[in-house]
């Protein structure tokens, strides 16, 4: 059977129909320490199953995101970084650039298409600009 992915994520319509649980609401904050004594969307949040696709998506951009990561730490301290590293930002950064975009053309310097607006955003969600 094929597996179920969930994702948690803030919501303003669960914020809106939890006026009902505001005794549960203040139990729980009490039980934790929370000093906070009403509702508010930013508080809210819902569990929601999303397509397969979208959970492989997020797993694609985490996973270069790393490289972008390696890459940082060797700048930062002051190192420059072996051309193992440098090949793999560029791969990684292609496959970015051919993530986000319909076309034909492979070569990221060429590359013309339709853009992945789904892609591009989960790339700005995860603070790539």
């Amino acid at each position: 059977s094929e597996a179920e992915y969930w994702w948690l994520m803030q919501s303003d319509t669960v914020a809106q129909s939890l006026s009902p649980y505001r005794d549960l609401q203040q139990k729980f904050n009490k039980k934790i320490g929370c000093s906070r004594k009403s509702l508010h969307h930013s508080n809210a949040f819902e569990v929601r199953k999303v397509p397969r696709e979208q959970q492989v998506n997020v797993y694609f951009v985490l996973h270069h995101l790393t490289h972008f990561d390696n890459f940082l730490g060797w700048i930062t301290s002051g190192m420059v970084p072996d051309n193992a590293l440098q090949d793999r930002l560029i791969r990684t950064l292609t496959k970015l650039i051919q993530f986000c975009t319909k076309s034909e053309q492979t070569d990221p310097l060429l590359r013309e298409g339709t853009p992945i607006v789904e892609h591009q955003r989960l790339l700005l969600e995860q603070n790539i600009h």
